[in-house]
């Protein structure tokens, strides 16, 4: 007599019937009974039954481990891959930030080399200060003051640069023709020097008011000895729009 669930396998007793060589019946004594239901649960009940009447009988429980109490002791053990796993992404985790921070120190050293090194080569400050950066900063800002003072030194609106380029391209070509002192002051431009005769002075000032761009070069020579003429000439730049800068 098989009871329990696996006499509800299907084929098994046709299996067995082979096997032993012997015929297999299934639930002779139910035959009366066409209930479905009773005819698939009663081997469980019945084997269940004669279980818990003797335990001593032998038994095979295909479930031994699963689904029975001894299971919770049992079970912990599939855990432990788990664990293992865990605690190698820990160590892994922790490797990973301590390179992480030496890697960033690092950084952080060779980053603050650069910029003192760039700080003392652009700006010929040795030793750099604690913050390169702002250091920097601010003196390219007091730079950028200076250079807008520059700018609004002339109140015609033109940078300094271009009037000059335009005073300059008027010069003459003789190599006697020097200059000892160039001054800006607002819209004036003032310019002293020396040359070997007066022709050449006078051929630049005429050219000077020739170009249309000043609104008038007024000079003053001065003969020191022979072949010396020193010279001060006072240029005054246009107002755009007549209107005065502050």
């Amino acid at each position: 007599m098989i009871s329990g669930g696996g006499a509800n396998i299907a084929g098994v007793g046709q299996a067995l019937s082979s096997g032993l060589g012997l015929p297999v019946v299934s639930l002779p004594f139910l035959n009366g009974y066409a209930e479905q239901k009773i005819q698939t649960q009663f081997p469980i009940a019945f084997g269940t039954a004669i279980s818990a009447i003797d335990r001593s009988l032998p038994a095979i429980n295909y479930l031994q481990g699963e689904f029975v109490p001894d299971f919770v002791a049992s079970s912990r053990k599939i855990y432990y891959i788990a664990g293992a796993f865990a605690s190698l992404t820990a160590v892994l985790l922790v490797v990973n930030i301590g390179i992480s921070a030496f890697v960033n120190i690092k950084n952080r050293s060779h980053y603050r080399e650069l910029i003192n090194e760039r700080f003392s080569r652009y700006f010929h400050i040795r030793p750099a200060p604690d913050d390169p950066l702002k250091a920097a900063m601010k003196i390219v800002n007091d730079e950028k003051k200076e250079l807008n003072s520059i700018d609004a030194v002339l109140q015609s609106g033109d940078h300094v640069v271009d009037v000059l380029n335009d005073i300059i391209r008027y010069f003459p070509s003789d190599d006697t023709f020097q200059l000892s002192n160039l001054v800006i002051n607002e819209s004036v431009v003032r310019i002293d020097g020396q040359s070997s005769t007066s022709r050449y002075i006078d051929e630049f000032k005429n050219r000077l008011l020739d170009s249309k761009k000043f609104d008038s070069v007024n000079l003053n020579t001065n003969i020191n000895k022979k072949n010396e003429v020193t010279f001060s000439l006072v240029i005054k730049q246009k107002i755009s729009g007549g209107v005065k800068r502050d």
